[in-house]
């Protein structure tokens, strides 16, 4: 995803997951742009296997002029810390979630770790890299008050489609 060369146009779905909040945000990519189209959080509630196909309702919107390839799914996935083994049952739970993508038989093409795409980087300091490389226009199409778990999705969109790099830094 990350490689430069011709593209075929195509949505690419971004998902930071949570078991209570699901950050997702839709980008259009196409052989000469790649735009944010729509940026959210979704609440799955207390069944988790619905989280696939409000995420599907939600880039169905979409389609439309990114359809010669089918669309394409980055989630971020959780590590184990050995030393923090206090963690592993909330990480369990973020693998839930993922399950439940491929069991509603969403083929995910692409895993990021926290590391690779915001590195060690203060949430404040990143949400302001996230927003400058931001155009207006994707300015516009999302919520200022988002909840974090949106904008580490726009995070990871950014870094998948080559925007930014580790830590959110500019591609350009």
């Amino acid at each position: 995803m990350r490689g430069k060369g011709k593209v075929a146009s195509h949505l690419l779905i971004a998902i930071d997951p949570g078991k209570r909040v699901c950050g997702v945000s839709v980008w259009g990519c196409g052989p000469n742009r790649v735009i944010l189209l729509h940026a959210c959080s979704i609440r799955p509630g207390k069944d988790l296997s619905n989280l696939p196909s409000q995420v599907e309702d939600l880039w169905i919107e979409y389609v439309e002029g990114f359809d010669e390839a089918a669309p394409q799914f980055v989630f971020e996935v959780p590590r184990y810390y050995t030393k923090k083994r206090a963690t592993f049952r909330g990480v369990d739970a973020l693998f839930d979630v993922l399950d439940a993508f491929q069991k509603h038989g969403i083929l995910v093409k692409d895993y990021v770790y926290p590391n690779q795409w915001k590195g060690n980087v203060p949430k404040k300091v990143h949400r302001h890299r996230i927003e400058a490389a931001l155009t207006e226009t994707e300015l516009l199409r999302v919520s200022l008050k988002g909840t974090h778990d949106m904008w580490d999705a726009i995070g990871i969109g950014l870094y998948a489609t080559g925007r930014t790099s580790r830590a959110g830094i500019p591609s350009n």
